[in-house]
């Protein structure tokens, strides 16, 4: 049993005494969890066991920034000698159609500013706190809520287990699980608390789907005010990082009493083996979370968004502010929520720590996904109870994003006709390009080490990422046409 004596937080009016189990069907909410326990044990599911730690220092170091700086000079040299041998340059055209394409090119330099923003990021090394041993305890409840349709308990029930083992391998403080769904759902051999959203539950602002069910968890909850809320999704596994870094950041947030809102970076190698291709195209969502999220977290705000999982709040917190977002602010919640936490007052950090869940399995749930992200990103920057300079950052991310077609069509004209672009554009471009081929190999890197991939197989992965790149993009700006083209509140749940 862990000693609680010496700790300055409140730990749960009930726990099991030492060395004993709670009993199914006894209080489930506040479950004191055991002695630590190695991870590698009978009983510990293997898609637990056979997930290596990625050290969170990986992702934190110097050399890591270096590293970064460096393979972009080396992308960008390659880019500029392979670009020169295979496009020559003709100067500027005469009047015609080739002297507008010629000035078109200009919107390739529009990428360079988030992917500088990224390249910062991934520069960023750990910040100072108060430091806490590997295993040190904490008393401060947290709850782990998790939310799902119930359309899909076998993901759900991988989830929980995934909780509960992990837990067992890092018992460094008490903790529950909520599941949160529209149906009914049972999960055998777990012990959690089950919050079904009526059918007839309708909030003030009539939010919509997962908005719906968190704002009705809110309300439902018996959880205490001065716990931590982790919010995850019905295939989101956590990892020992991933509970050391909560442990962390409600120590120091506890201690501060700053209360500052979390989030880490997410993996998505679960399928590697199965769906290589849609996981690869994921590797950028990874790098994006170590590069730009991280560096707006680090400055304490949310300019660019927030993931549904992976949120890490008091639940004070949670309960002063609500998840009733509106419809419009119900296709991203999570985006619509920060930009309405930020004109709040309230400020955000960074969680040292992974989580991770699942690619798409198809191309059709792919498009729809990224469709769903833009559109719902749109209706935030437009809709949002903030003040117009917290929506300007992301409504410039999403003028970006919204012209990606625009960077690749042009792209194939000037290579098809031969055609020229200014001098500057094409080096601004070229620097962008390259600054995105490396988040992608980082990206990849992370989630392979994670993974355990064996070497060889990890140099055919890497190649494959590189000469993928144009087809995601692709993939990317064929979703934001797609959703320029159908800008309806639907919410597309992807299949796990």
């Amino acid at each position: 049993m862990l000693a609680i004596d010496d700790l300055d937080r409140r730990v749960p009016a009930i726990a099991p005494a030492a060395n004993a189990s709670v009993a199914p069907g006894a209080w489930r909410r506040h479950v004191w969890v055991p002695a630590p326990r190695p991870l590698h044990m009978k009983g510990v599911p293997a898609y637990v066991a056979e997930e290596r730690e990625v050290p969170v220092a990986v992702a934190s170091s110097p050399w890591l920034g270096a590293l970064t700086i460096l393979l972009t000079l080396v992308f960008l040299l390659v880019v500029l000698s392979g670009q020169d041998w295979l496009w020559p340059q003709h100067g500027e055209p005469r009047p015609g159609f080739a002297r507008w394409v010629y000035w078109g090119t200009a919107v390739w330099v529009l990428p360079i500013v988030p992917a500088l923003l990224g390249l910062t990021g991934f520069c960023l090394g750990r910040r100072g706190g108060p430091k806490l041993g590997q295993d040190q305890p904490i008393s401060t409840l947290v709850c782990f809520r998790v939310v799902t349709r119930g359309t899909n308990p076998d993901a759900l029930a991988r989830t929980v287990h995934n909780i509960e083992a992990q837990m067992r391998a890092a018992p460094v403080f008490p903790h529950c699980i909520e599941v949160v769904s529209d149906v009914a759902v049972d999960v055998p051999d777990a012990q959690y608390e089950a919050l079904v959203v009526p059918r007839g539950y309708v909030t003030p602002r009539g939010s919509r789907y997962k908005a719906r069910a968190l704002q009705y968890a809110l309300e439902a909850s018996e959880v205490a005010s001065d716990a931590w809320i982790v919010h995850l999704d019905e295939e989101s596994h956590i990892t020992l990082s991933c509970i050391r870094g909560v442990r962390d950041a409600v120590y120091e947030e506890e201690s501060s009493g700053r209360h500052r809102i979390g989030q880490g970076c997410i993996l998505y190698h679960r399928d590697v083996r199965r769906h290589p291709f849609l996981t690869l195209a994921d590797s950028i969502r990874t790098a994006d979370d170590l590069g730009r999220f991280r560096l707006q977290f680090k400055l304490g705000v949310a300019i660019f968004g927030l993931h549904g999982s992976f949120i890490v709040v008091r639940n004070s917190v949670e309960k002063a502010a609500g998840f009733d977002v509106g419809p419009q602010g119900s296709v991203t919640e999570d985006t619509y929520w920060a930009l309405e936490q930020l004109a709040s007052g309230t400020r955000f950090r960074w969680v040292d720590g992974y989580v991770v869940e699942q690619s798409t399995r198809s191309m059709t749930d792919f498009i729809k996904q990224r469709r769903r992200w833009f559109v719902g990103v749109m209706k935030s920057a437009r809709h949002a109870k903030a003040p117009l300079w917290w929506r300007l950052p992301i409504a410039g991310s999403l003028a970006i994003w919204s012209v990606m077609w625009l960077f690749q069509a042009l792209t194939i004209g000037v290579f098809a006709f031969g055609l020229s672009a200014p001098p500057w554009v094409r080096i601004i471009g070229d620097c962008s390009f390259a600054t995105y081929l490396v988040q992608y190999a980082l990206g990849c890197y992370i989630n392979l080490h994670h993974h355990e991939a064996r070497r060889h197989v990890r140099l055919v992965t890497y190649v494959a990422q590189l000469a993928l790149v144009p087809a995601f993009a692709f993939m990317e700006s064929l979703a934001v046409v797609y959703g320029m083209l159908s800008s309806d509140l639907s919410f597309h749940v992807v299949n796990k």
